[in-house]
């Protein structure tokens, strides 16, 4: 069931850092997936009559993926890490596995090779991508990584980048200052001022100003749950400070939740692949995936869900990205949530297939590819397929 919120506030995707008296909110550049995960299950468990064991149970065995920004009807996903783009011309330079020359080495562990440049042996000023690259740019960057100079062009270094032509910037902030008001007096407390900043959901683009909204699927366990998901209609906060959205069913069929057929046709045959991780993914091995186990012949596993065997070449990881939460569970520990590390969104591992069986690749398309099966049920490690 395919899932649209339209923010009627700022929202704020707010980091792992304190917040309390003196300091603020801050709100990172777009949210984690249990942020919407959570939203989503406690609005379903309102509409269902209450949190009783076995709604609670149902709810957490519900898989749910995004949000993702949506703009119409064209989702987008975070610019991948495996390239770098000259500011002087904005060419770009696909980062690829490399050998080393003779005298050259890393302390890459386990014989993984490292990524260079393809075509560039000069230093040079980068330019920043845009942070989020639409669907059909996506698929484009899988499936040929040599884009032409049209795709290139429509970053642009100047003003803000058209929509349309299929990249956004990160989203304007809305910085807010608060008091903290003495409910004895009801006037401010002294020297408490704290500011809260949220994301801005107005998009710039060639023909004025557009409303992004966010798009979710989630697929129910629960055949109540399922029903009402269906016929959702509701107004419901997300995010820290309780920012209100309207949450809604999207009964049309979004065919951008679907592996793209260039993507298929791509994978079919091919013996080089290439994961992208479209969101963050906390692993049991820190940057690499628990079903990846050294072997004789390299580092190899097979994704969750697939019976295609894939040895690791090399990966593009953003610097890890922390997570933490407040635990209200009835029956758990009440209190904040240990902090956890994860792999970014945007980063890139690079395999090799062991075998011919490539068909079952498609069919992961936005799939979990995380080792915890209720992190892969809150949309953790979803991930994007490609060659190289």
């Amino acid at each position: 069931m395919h899932l649209t919120i339209t923010p009627h506030d700022p929202m704020i995707a707010r980091d792992a850092r304190a917040f309390g008296e003196g300091s603020g909110a801050r709100t990172m550049d777009w949210f984690n997936p249990s942020v919407g995960a959570g939203s989503l299950r406690s609005l379903l468990g309102k509409l269902g009559g209450g949190f009783s064991p076995d709604m609670v149970r149902n709810l957490k065995a519900s898989s749910i993926r995004g949000p993702f920004p949506l703009l119409g009807r064209d989702i987008f996903f975070r610019s991948p890490l495996d390239f770098v783009a000259r500011k002087d011309d904005l060419q770009i330079f696909p980062l690829r596995p490399s050998f080393l020359s003779d005298g050259e080495g890393t302390d890459i562990p386990d014989g993984i090779l490292p990524c260079f440049p393809e075509g560039q042996e000069e230093d040079f000023k980068p330019f920043r991508s845009p942070l989020f690259w639409s669907s059909e740019r996506i698929s484009e960057w899988l499936s040929s990584p040599s884009p032409s100079k049209p795709f290139i062009d429509n970053w642009k270094t100047q003003g803000e980048i058209p929509a349309e032509k299929g990249f956004l910037h990160s989203l304007p902030r809305d910085v807010r200052t608060h008091v903290n008001i003495d409910p004895a007096k009801g006037s401010a407390k002294e020297g408490m001022l704290f500011s809260t900043t949220g994301l801005t959901f107005l998009c710039k683009t060639g023909k004025g100003i557009k409303p992004l909204e966010l798009a979710m699927e989630v697929r129910c366990v629960d055949e109540c749950l399922d029903r009402i998901a269906g016929s959702l209609s509701s107004s419901h906060p997300m995010g820290s400070e309780r920012r209100i959205g309207y949450w809604r069913s999207d009964t049309g069929c979004n065919p951008l939740w679907d592996c793209p057929q260039v993507i298929a046709n791509a994978l079919s045959g091919s013996g080089r692949i290439r994961m992208m991780l479209a969101t963050p993914a906390p692993f049991t091995q820190g940057w690499l995936p628990g079903w990846l186990k050294k072997r004789e012949g390299g580092i190899i596993g097979t994704p969750p869900g697939s019976n295609v065997e894939l040895r690791l070449v090399s990966a593009v990881i953003g610097r890890w990205q922390p997570i933490s939460g407040w635990s209200i569970e009835n029956g758990k520990p009440q209190g904040p949530k240990a902090l956890r590390r994860m792999v970014p969104a945007g980063s890139v591992y690079f395999f090799e297939v062991q075998g011919k069986i490539t068909a079952g690749l498609a069919d992961l398309w936005l799939n979990s590819v995380c080792d915890d099966e209720q992190d892969r049920r809150d949309g953790f490690g979803l991930s994007l397929w490609g060659t190289w």
